[in-house]
């Protein structure tokens, strides 16, 4: 039977939601208070029901609920949609603080129903071909990677450009390292509207030993978003915007000699290889998420963006303001580390 899908927000997002739950056969009903969306929503889709509050979609009879609104709505919706029971994806960022994170995922165990939310990044085929290469061993151990992800504008009056950018590179880089970064350093600053940063370079360190330099920012001129990861045995970047090969693993790398007799003896050798593009599977992140969520429903299996892992990429993001306000090192206070686990 076909799961009923309740979806709130019909602005940006919304319509590619609910393209892709349709077209995998759900049942899908709007849920948006503004008369204008819901309008919209009659002329492009006359065939999908639409409801103004999340009362009415509780009460039309969902299986679970969808939520693509403003972040600063996402835990009242979240919460209401978790006590009634249903199971809950609920875009980036998850909530707009940690404290709110952590109810939401203690109230999702305490009802039994499952809390996802929508990185979409680590449903991108060059993501899953990325954390395969790390965790098959090809780069050895990873040393540091490094992330770009500048642009001019679009510039929010909402949330600084570090709030709004490096949730992409937070979730990525715990997905493929499967760690988090226990400490985090760095610098902001703000250009155009006091108290909202434009600009921000981020330190991160990780229990394996590895670091990572991030670059966040919406007023560089040109759009850039890229990614290096470097190993012990080879390097690997992935570059979003590259029109052919966005995955590319690269045989380079210097290596140590294991001993030497003398100083002049010492030599480092420099290794030249192979750029090798990787193939990737042509599917759509955004469809791959809605698989993803309805597996997680239908047999509870665990998905790669968790309302835990949600959880923690506001908590990376709440120590990196911290770090950028107070220009110190802080460390990342973690859900796990409180419950102990």
């Amino acid at each position: 039977m076909a799961e009923r899908i309740g979806l709130l927000g019909y602005g940006y997002w919304g319509p590619h939601l609910l393209r892709n739950f349709s077209n995998l056969g759900c049942d899908v009903i709007v849920g948006d208070p503004s008369d204008d969306s819901r309008q919209r929503l009659k002329e492009n889709r006359p065939d999908i029901d639409s409801y103004a509050t999340l009362d009415e979609v509780l009460a039309a009879g969902v299986d679970a609920v969808v939520i693509c609104t403003p972040a600063r709505t996402h835990f009242g919706l979240a919460k209401q949609a978790i006590e009634a029971g249903k199971h809950v994806l609920v875009e980036k960022p998850i909530t707009t603080n940690s404290a709110e994170a952590r109810e939401l995922v203690g109230l999702a165990e305490e009802a039994g129903v499952q809390l996802m939310v929508g990185h979409t990044f680590v449903y991108t085929p060059a993501v899953r071909k990325i954390r395969e290469i790390v965790a098959g061993g090809e780069l050895g151990e990873i040393r540091y990677a490094t992330s770009t992800r500048v642009n001019l504008g679009p510039v929010r009056h909402d949330v600084g450009a570090l709030w709004d950018l490096a949730p992409h590179d937070f979730s990525i880089l715990a997905h493929v390292l499967d760690e988090r970064p226990t400490t985090v350093s760095g610098r902001a600053r703000s250009f155009l509207q006091p108290g909202l940063d434009d600009v921000a370079f981020l330190n991160l360190e990780f229990g394996s030993g590895a670091v990572a330099q991030l670059n966040v920012s919406w007023l560089d001129a040109k759009k850039i978003r890229q990614m290096v990861f470097v190993g012990s045995k080879k390097m690997l970047i992935y570059d979003d915007l590259a029109a052919e090969f966005k995955v590319m693993l690269c045989d380079k790398g210097v290596d140590v000699p294991r001993y030497s007799e003398s100083y002049g003896d010492f030599k480092l050798s420099y290794r030249y290889g192979d750029e090798v593009p990787q193939e990737l599977e042509d599917t759509e992140p955004l469809r791959n998420e809605a698989e993803q969520f309805l597996r997680c429903v239908r047999s509870g299996e665990a998905s790669p963006s968790t309302g835990k892992h949600g959880a923690d990429v506001v908590a990376m993001l709440e120590a990196a303001m911290k770090a950028v306000e107070t220009e110190q090192t802080v460390p990342v206070d973690y859900l796990g580390a409180r419950l102990g686990r």
